[in-house]
Parts: C-alpha cells; structure tokens; sequence
C-alpha cells in the first residue's frame, strides 16, 4: 500500500513569526491553517513546522505548549540535526538539511541522514583519543 508515503504538516496562517504574533492571534495563527488543511485534504493535520524556526527567537515554550494542547503530535524547527526519541522536546524536532547547496547532493543527504556528518563534526572539534 503506497497510500501514506507523503505528510503534509502545518504552518502557520500567515507566515508570521510566533514571537511577533500577540497572544490573542496565536490561536487563528495556529490552528487556523490546520482547520483549512484538514477540510481540504480529508483527515486530520498532526505535525507542525515553525516559521523561521529558531527556538527562544522565533518560537518559545508557550507556542510549544500550545501546539501541544491542541491536538499537534509535534513540531519541526529549523535546527540542523537528527532527532533522538526520549532525549529532544517532540516540539523542536532538528531536520537534515537538503537544499540548494551541498546538502542537496544525494550521497551528501543520505551521509547527513545517517548521523555520520554529525560524527564527522564531532571527530574535527574533539580530535582523536
């Protein structure tokens, strides 16, 4: 079954920065786009990623907490990294980079995907023991 091979998840409404959004727009912000979705697509919306998605800049602990309470399963920063379950917050999930630079490059993804380039980094910072 090839049905559920591509999520779509949320952003927000407008494109906004959470943390220049005030308190009384943050729900239409948040969810707004996620009711649109849901009725377009058919079934229910359960990831979000932030715009920007810098934490502490462009999202802090209420948005999280937010997303939380409302139904979202979790969130997707903007954070260059590989998730570990149990040790990272659900809501400020790193992503692998894949872009228009090196990161795009096949071999390249695939070396980033694996945790290796982060044990690459690891190796040039500490050395050899």
């Amino acid at each position: 079954d090839n049905e559920n091979l591509i999520e779509f998840g949320c952003h927000t409404a407008s494109h906004r920065i959470l943390t220049s959004i005030p308190d009384e727009a943050l729900d239409d912000e948040l969810f707004g786009s996620r009711q649109r979705m849901e009725k377009e697509l058919g079934h229910k919306i359960n990831t979000f990623c932030y715009p920007n998605g810098r934490f502490g800049l462009d999202y802090v602990p209420k948005h999280r907490e937010m997303l939380r309470r409302g139904g979202y399963y979790c969130a997707f920063s903007t954070n260059s990294g590989l998730y570990s379950i149990g040790e990272d917050h659900p809501f400020s999930i790193p992503r692998v980079p894949a872009g228009n630079d090196i990161t795009s490059n096949g071999s390249f993804f695939r070396m980033n995907a694996s945790g290796r380039a982060e044990w690459i980094r690891l190796i040039g910072r500490f050395g050899y023991e």
